[in-house]
């Protein structure tokens, strides 16, 4: 997927383009994982981050985990089963 920049000349702004659509919720999720590992790398600093975006640690530590196991795919929301009523 390619970010891709367009001009509303009439608002002055720099809306940002899927090149495919809209982002999706996966992909919104997606994104700030990775944002919020990466923040923890440049403050050097997890509890810091953690604390800031209001996430427990376990929470932080399994996304990393995924993300050094599977690469920049494995932080993707995980789709959850429905439960079976029997």
């Amino acid at each position: 997927m390619v970010l891709t920049m367009a001009v509303n000349e009439r608002e002055g702004h720099l809306p940002y383009l899927w090149e495919d659509g809209p982002m999706t919720l996966d992909e919104s999720v997606h994104g700030m994982r990775l944002r919020v590992i990466e923040r923890a790398q440049v403050l050097g600093n997890v509890s810091a981050v953690c604390r800031e975006l209001v996430i427990s640690r376990t929470l932080f530590y399994r996304w990393r985990k995924r993300l050094e196991r599977y690469g920049v795919d494995g932080v993707h929301p995980r789709r959850q089963r429905g439960r079976a009523f029997w």
